[in-house]
């Protein structure tokens, strides 16, 4: 299987002056072992497939850093006798990888703190009447996030009811004001 890139592999995989693969075999060896397999059955894939989807894989530099890539391709009908042909384009992600990596671990770092702290967090958006809370929160009040619809309505009713009209003054002037709030439940 003959491979042609683009004159910027090189420099995408980290690679200098070293030249670039010329098969499919040769780019497979840059690729980490373990994504290896992944990539062969995704190509092969994208050869009886219209469309697939795209396939994240990492590869080890010259340098020793490992670089995470995207790939997205298809099969093209080219030449007079109409041979298959799989055209793709690859993106270093990496720096989209790390920051999902590092996003990951501080939710699970503020999912650990409440946890301790016995606080929970939510999120109200006005605009699409959703709410978010967090696992301590529904923790704090008992509740099961498996079972319990979470939206406006449900939320209210969890108020006090003498205190619903004042919590839903204090709610509809935080959204007038764009002021924060706090509210008890």
């Amino acid at each position: 299987q003959e491979t042609t890139c683009s004159p910027n592999m090189n420099d995408l995989f980290g690679r200098g002056g070293e030249p670039f693969p010329a098969d499919f075999a040769g780019f497979l060896g840059l690729l980490v072992p373990e994504d290896r397999e992944e990539m062969q059955s995704w190509v092969e894939t994208a050869c009886t497939q219209p469309a697939v989807d795209p396939l994240m894989f990492r590869a080890q530099w010259p340098d020793g850093n490992i670089h995470w890539y995207e790939a997205v391709g298809r099969i093209i009908h080219s030449g007079p006798t109409k041979e298959l042909r799989l055209a793709g384009v690859v993106s270093d992600v990496t720096k989209r990888q790390r920051a999902e990596e590092l996003r990951a671990l501080s939710e699970a770092r503020l999912a650990e703190a409440q946890r301790i702290s016995r606080v929970g967090s939510y999120e109200s958006d006005c605009i699409n009447k959703s709410v978010y809370w967090s696992d301590g929160l529904f923790e704090i009040l008992g509740l099961d996030r498996g079972t319990f619809e979470l939206n406006e309505e449900n939320v209210l009713r969890l108020v006090y009811e003498p205190d619903r009209a004042g919590y839903l003054e204090t709610f509809k002037n935080a959204q007038r004001t764009s002021e924060s709030y706090e509210g008890e439940l």
